[in-house]
């Protein structure tokens, strides 16, 4: 079915003369942004929350890192997280950095230039999806290129459709929490696909419950944050198939606010609230899960709102880019993994494509291409190449439109990238008669 024998040679010849990627984020340590809050004594900035241990250790920040309201760990690149801030005035932006870690440290923090406005108010949320960043201000989800350019709106957000609150993307699928509004009588989810790019409701909240933060557990099922306003209760929820599977009650008897799963562990972290009737003021802290059941209740009680914890993820595949969709099935070619791509696993590549159709999956090292290449003049539409291919592999699928390449990652493999992406044939689908997929990139760590 594929030529396996020639990538299994190319895996351990290639990836074994490779540079590994700087290590910095230690397995099982989280990252949490709070703002300084009104209280003289809230210095606000970067924390590193360790679960296991119960330990919460403020990164040393200056400037404009103290009012950091969310945090994204980099998906391929160890030593960087992203901060997004609010505003200082109502007459200033907010402003999106890209913040140097090391050892518990802070090294540099460089500020991206991609036009925000004072109307974003608040990058809500943030996350990375390959060489991009996808954000979510007061106004609008958009994505913008990490060196930074101009932004791409993907959303705008108004008194009609509710406030965002959070969304969660896997690099294909994304889903977004808005607030109540005229069509709406409580907090909603929406999911759309990354290829289409319009929503779908999936879930109404109870009008009482407010939803605060998503994530995404094991790179597929969503997770949910929700409060009761009244009642106070907070509550986990997992969704599968955007149906809940299961619901978690937190220790916070003042509502949560908000939740990130380390696939590498199992561990859950939650951030809450809690009111403190002597010094009469909120306060706030983290509780950990892990196969979801609370294992520290509360721990790192202080004055900082931490409303964004976020960890290294990893994941089998990081997808991002953009894929071509097929006239015959009316789907773009989706591609996923199987395993984790450590020192000696196994690890199984998957194309879902049209039915008896032949691809070519390229491999190459990540960063090796400076942006995407129009594969237009060639007749392919809005396909694009994606990868500096350095080996290619024949690879036919099924009468499902399914194909399949499993290998075992080199127990010599240092840590590094790699990129793939497929190119398949498909009759009609355009003058070259060929599409293109998303670009996956699989970390060896």
């Amino acid at each position: 079915m594929t030529s396996f024998r020639a990538f299994a040679s190319f895996a351990i010849g290639l990836l074994a003369c490779l540079p590994g990627v700087k290590a910095q984020n230690q397995q099982g340590q989280f990252l949490a942004a709070a703002p300084a809050s009104g209280s003289a004594s809230a210095q606000g900035g970067l924390f590193l929350v360790d679960p296991v241990a119960a330990t919460v250790q403020r990164l040393p920040v200056t400037g404009a890192l103290v009012d950091s309201y969310t945090v994204a760990c980099d998906a391929l690149a160890d030593d960087v997280v992203w901060v997004g801030t609010t505003r200082s005035s109502s007459t200033t932006a907010p402003a999106i950095f890209r913040v140097r870690t090391a050892g518990g440290q802070i090294l540099a923090a460089t500020e991206v230039k991609i036009g925000l406005t004072a109307a974003d108010a608040t990058v809500r949320q943030l996350r990375t999806v390959g060489d991009d960043l996808m954000f979510l201000t007061d106004r609008r989800l958009a994505m913008v290129a990490k060196s930074g350019g101009n932004p791409v709106t993907l959303f705008d957000f108004g008194p009609t459709t509710g406030q965002p609150r959070s969304f969660a993307t896997n690099g294909w699928i994304t889903y977004v929490a808005v607030s109540a509004s005229p069509s709406a009588s409580a907090d909603q989810l929406y999911w759309f696909d990354m290829s289409r790019l319009y929503p779908v409701r999936f879930y109404l909240a109870n009008p009482t419950v407010r939803i605060s933060s998503l994530s995404i557990e094991a790179d597929e099922d969503l997770v949910v944050v929700e409060s009761d306003t009244s009642t106070k209760a907070a509550e986990l929820k997992l969704f599968k198939g955007l149906v809940v599977t299961r619901t978690v009650r937190l220790p916070f008897p003042d509502g949560a606010l908000a939740a990130s799963i380390d696939n590498a562990t199992g561990d859950i972290l939650v951030s809450g609230q809690r009111f403190d009737t002597t010094r009469q003021r909120l306060t706030y802290e983290f509780a950990a899960l892990r196969n979801w059941t609370v294992t520290r209740p509360a721990f790192g009680n202080g004055i900082e709102p931490w409303s964004s914890v976020d960890v290294r993820r990893d994941v089998n595949l990081h997808r991002h880019g953009h894929a071509c969709r097929s006239v015959v099935s009316q789907q773009p070619l989706r591609v996923c993994a199987t395993g984790q791509p450590s020192p000696g696993k196994v690890y199984q590549l998957s194309l879902f494509g049209d039915r008896s159709a032949t691809a070519l999956v390229l491999f190459g090292l990540h960063g090796q291409l400076a942006s995407p290449i129009s594969l237009a003049p060639m007749g392919a539409g809005t396909c694009v190449l994606g990868v500096t291919s350095v080996v290619e592999v024949l690879l036919g699928l099924d009468l499902n439109g399914l194909g399949q390449l499993q290998f075992t990652i080199p127990l010599n493999a240092p840590r590094t990238v790699v990129d793939v992406q497929w190119l398949a044939t498909s009759p009609l689908a355009n003058p070259a008669n060929f599409l293109s997929s998303q670009v996956g990139s699989i970390v060896i760590r």
